[in-house]
């Protein structure tokens, strides 16, 4: 028979029982150039003229997410949270 029994443990237990955790994320959005231009035009005999263009240039998403657990050697302890 083994002695192992279920137990529940507490956030802080499960990170002192893992060497702890760390859960890092990073997001960016960035829209360098976003131009818009309008045309109406209604004549003089009647008639009306619409134009419309926009021009988005370069636009970047990034998520960045790092997860780690456990200790790694050479990382000073609390080196990645506020521990």
């Amino acid at each position: 028979m083994s002695d192992n029994k279920p137990m529940e443990l507490s956030a802080e237990e499960l990170d002192n029982v893992a060497g702890g955790a760390v859960s890092e994320v990073a997001a960016v959005s960035d829209i360098n150039l976003d131009t818009q231009a309008s045309l109406l035009n209604i004549g003089a005999g009647g008639g009306i003229q619409s134009a419309q263009t926009q021009t988005t240039t370069e636009s970047k998403q990034a998520l960045n997410e790092l997860k780690l657990t456990g200790e790694f050697p050479g990382v000073p302890s609390g080196f990645f949270g506020s521990k």
